[in-house]
């Protein structure tokens, strides 16, 4: 965690050099206690984690930070036994203006906040928003409804908290925010009222005898372009109501099919096409595994449904990765180094009666480093009953190799000279033209790999081995 005098100097002396303008919050805390805390994380800010603001003993701070643009600050309320901020339940939101300065006026016990100083009404209407859309439960689907048995009840509910943000924006001068603010308002009321039919819809209330949805939706015009974000909405309700839709095709390959009944503007089909394809693309951002069979529906209905060759490439390269991963296939072959740099084919690893568990990682990958004690626990285990493969033990049932596809090779050699690991390891020597990363659709690392004895492919996507069930299933091959 860095401390603001740290922070002010760093960000002083790059002001100096690049001129950037400063944002600044001040805040004053009314019962102010020794042992509260508060964090500020900024949106876009390049920091690590939350900055700690530097509360003086009667409870007043200063925050300067160089920002190119109007940015977004969280603000938690916390206490010294906890320099996390954790506790998102008790935070507001600040935006912070290049060139000018926000004061706000805070009590804690419970939390709440007054603005004043430079445009506070946009403060004030971004905590709002924040409060309304980010913290409380209301306008969950789910909990709409629960609370409001018809759409006309929770209408009224959802347009009287949009009100009154809209009351704040009202009072903003500057013609460009409010207009953004206002569009964002409208497209929030419009997802609430759609969540609250699929929560309904849940729960067994059909929405499609409900008058009052049925002109909310009359108005959708399937074939515009300019309402790509209504006919999402929709379609998402739409499935919710009718779940046997396209069976046996998973959710995603039955929305773009239904694009087809839907809407005959291809272009709206593309635009939501891509879409739910870039959904897709935006869990593999978090590591997800998008080559497993749960997506080949979807890949295949995009190729059928949609005429853009933005995403083209990608989809049928994952719907190839998937076939190659299927249970029985033979392993993909492509060139690995050893450490000397002698070459060995990755196919060539596998079979001979030995079942062989593949680990594809790097050293810059934390969650990947995180696996190798318990990958060494494992490899341990198997050597002590005498089952590791090894070059003196070439009769192992168990061969376990780590796959680097580190481009600084130098890194790799340091890192496994400190390691010392005692199972087998290999890099990719070339990483931009490896057959194997590209056929066996690599996106995110680590990823685990399990071939059988005849060197079949078992899983394509292995649990890992600080999963319980690892061990396990290697033991279940072995018998």
């Amino acid at each position: 965690m860095k401390k603001l005098n740290v922070l002010l100097l760093t960000l002083l002396c790059c002001a100096s050099c690049s001129r950037t303008p400063q944002a600044t919050f001040t805040g004053s805390i009314g019962n102010y206690d020794p042992n509260d805390v508060l964090f500020i994380y900024v949106q876009g800010l390049e920091q690590a984690g939350y900055d700690t603001l530097d509360i003086d003993d009667k409870g007043n701070f200063t925050y300067t930070v160089a920002l190119e643009e109007l940015s977004e600050g969280i603000v938690f309320a916390g206490s010294k036994q906890d320099e996390n901020g954790s506790d998102r339940s008790n935070s507001f939101c600040v935006l912070l203006q290049p060139g000018k300065t926000v004061h706000a006026d805070i009590a804690l016990r419970p939390l709440s906040v007054k603005f004043s100083g430079d445009e506070a009404a946009k403060s004030t209407y971004a905590n709002q928003f924040y409060q309304a859309f980010s913290l409380s439960p209301s306008f969950i689907g789910d909990t709409l409804a629960a609370v409001h048995p018809t759409f006309a009840t929770a209408e009224a509910f959802v347009d009287g908290e949009i009100a009154k943000m809209k009351a704040t924006v009202e009072t903003i001068t500057d013609k460009t925010f409010t207009e953004e603010a206002l569009s964002a308002l409208a497209d929030r009321r419009e997802s609430a009222l759609f969540d609250y039919a699929i929560g309904s819809e849940k729960i067994g209330r059909a929405m499609s005898s409900d008058a009052d949805f049925g002109k909310f939706v009359a108005d959708i015009d399937p074939n515009d372009t300019l309402q790509i974000g209504r006919i999402y909405n929709y379609i998402e309700w739409y499935y919710t109501a009718h779940p046997g839709l396209y069976l046996p095709l998973s959710a995603g390959g039955a929305k773009i099919k239904y694009l087809t009944e839907y809407t005959q503007n291809q272009d709206v089909r593309n635009q939501m096409a891509n879409l739910y394809l870039v959904n897709v693309l935006f869990l593999a951002s978090f590591g997800l595994d998008t080559s497993n069979s749960e997506f080949k529906d979807l890949y295949e209905q995009y190729l059928a449904v949609s005429t853009d060759t933005t995403y083209t490439k990608f989809v049928k390269e994952s719907l190839a990765g998937m076939a190659a991963q299927e249970p029985g296939k033979e392993p993909i072959d492509f060139t690995l180094e050893y450490a000397d740099g002698t070459p060995v084919q990755f196919a060539a690893l596998m079979g001979s009666g030995h079942v062989t568990y593949v680990d594809f990682w790097a050293t810059w990958c934390g969650p990947c480093k995180a696996e190798i004690p318990h990958l060494d626990k494992m490899a341990v285990y198997y050597k002590e009953k005498g089952l590791l493969y090894s070059a003196q033990n070439p009769q192992g049932k168990v061969r376990i190799i780590s796959v680097s596809i580190d481009a600084d090779r130098q890194a790799w050699l340091d890192k496994i000279a400190k390691d010392a690991p005692i199972w087998e390891q290999c890099i990719v020597p070339d990483i931009e033209n490896c057959a194997g990363l590209t056929g066996y659709n690599i996106q995110s690392i680590p990823r685990f790999m399990l071939f059988d004895a005849d060197g079949k492919l078992y899983r394509s996507s292995a649990p890992r081995p600080s999963e319980v069930e690892t061990r396990a299933l290697i033991d279940s091959m072995i018998q």
